[in-house]
């Protein structure tokens, strides 16, 4: 399997959990940083960067010294090569799943509540 069909694989898994957040981290920017895990999650407010790998491939040395960091900052660093392996480690976890009748709520892209928001205008000061 490819790398990025697993990506894509495992963000649609998220997706189904309670409580989560998730998205896929784009490093082809001029802003990108180096080593930054492939998607970025967080489960019931448990920041979790997770490096996806196929095959042989392993994570970089600068991957798993980004991975350090997380965990030095109290988040978690995983590096999955199956769907199996990321359900391990959201049942290590304790992650739960929703309802089946809501897991496909917000799961094909991300949306935003545009009604909740105030506009902000820039006021002079007097």
């Amino acid at each position: 399997m490819k790398e990025s069909v697993l990506v894509t694989k495992i963000l649609k898994e998220l997706r189904t959990y309670k409580n989560s957040f998730a998205y896929k981290n784009v490093t082809a920017t001029g802003y990108s940083v180096v080593g930054i895990p492939d998607i970025t999650a967080c489960i019931n407010g448990q920041f979790i960067g997770i490096e996806v790998k196929v095959k042989t491939n392993k994570a970089t040395k600068v991957q798993l010294v980004i991975g350090s960091q997380i965990i030095d900052a109290k988040g978690l660093f995983w590096v999955v090569r199956s769907m199996k392996e990321l359900k391990e480690n959201l049942d290590n976890i304790h992650a739960e799943k929703k309802p089946k009748e809501l897991e496909n709520e917000d799961s094909d892209e991300f949306r935003l509540d545009i009604d909740n928001f105030e506009e902000f205008e820039d006021k002079e000061e007097e």
